[in-house]
This record gives structure tokens, C-alpha cells and sequence, in this order.
């Protein structure tokens, strides 16, 4: 299970004797296109326009991963 959903689950319900012992190497998600796909471009750019407003850290620290939040921008180059 990834960390976001450990975290939920430990210390709650059926889990409540449970605990995170040792975490493994940060995760790190991404998005794929096929390359020059138009989606693409609209996709990193609604993300870089999250990122900039803001939105993307609100998310981070509501499900307690904001200390691990990057963005690249170097993306489709």
C-alpha cells in the first residue's frame, strides 16, 4: 500500500494496534502521453496553473505529503 493510504488506515477501526514501522524510498507519480500529443501540453499546463494557484500544495497537506511535493517543470522537452 502507498504511504497516503497507510497513514489513513493506521491507528483507526480494525487498525488500530497497527503503526508504520519504516518507510520505503519517496514515491514519485507522473502522467504519460505518446510524445507530441496535444493532450499533453493541456495537461501540464492545468498543472502548472495548480501548482502556481496553489491548489496542488493545499492537496498535499490535506493527505500529509506536502514535505515531498515537486514539481518538474522540465517536462516535454
Amino acid at each position: 500500500m502507498d504511504l497516503i493510504l497507510a497513514r489513513q488506515l493506521t491507528g483507526v477501526g480494525d487498525y488500530a494496534n497497527l503503526s508504520i514501522a519504516f518507510e520505503l524510498d519517496p514515491e514519485a507519480y507522473a502522467v504519460g502521453f505518446r510524445k507530441g500529443d496535444e493532450l499533453r501540453d493541456r495537461v501540464n499546463g492545468a498543472m502548472v496553473e495548480l501548482f502556481n494557484a496553489g491548489t496542488i500544495l493545499e492537496l498535499a497537506r490535506k493527505y500529509g505529503v506536502e514535505d515531498n511535493l515537486e514539481l518538474d517543470t522540465s517536462f516535454g522537452k
